[in-house]
């Protein structure tokens, strides 16, 4: 049977979990910039998709002058709904995003 290798564990209080008095790991080199985690907003082009809907569009009338000065009030078209489409477009939208932490 071949022999098993294992890794020796260190002592408590000792180990890769301590940190520098700058917050930086003990195990980053001393030339590295560490940058710790931020929220930034960002500002980005979105496509919003185009909607339809219903207009109601009113009775049209006519009137005509009769005989004897009398008016009389002909419809040409009676109120109906219409279904009409806004075109699609693009706006500009901010958002908040997480930047994680890492070195320079």
């Amino acid at each position: 049977m071949a022999a098993r290798l294992v890794a020796p564990i260190p002592p408590a209080g000792a180990g890769a979990n301590r940190t520098r008095a700058s917050g930086r790991p003990a195990h980053a080199p001393a030339h590295q910039h560490y940058t710790p985690g931020h929220y930034e907003t960002i500002r980005e082009r979105v496509l919003v998709p185009g909607a339809s809907y219903r207009v109601w569009v009113r009775a049209r009338y006519s009137t005509h002058h009769g005989l004897f000065g009398f008016h009389h009030r002909q419809l040409v078209s009676p109120g109906h709904y219409e279904y009409r489409s806004a075109s699609s477009r693009y706006e500009y939208r901010s958002r908040r995003v997480w930047i994680p932490g890492h070195y320079d």
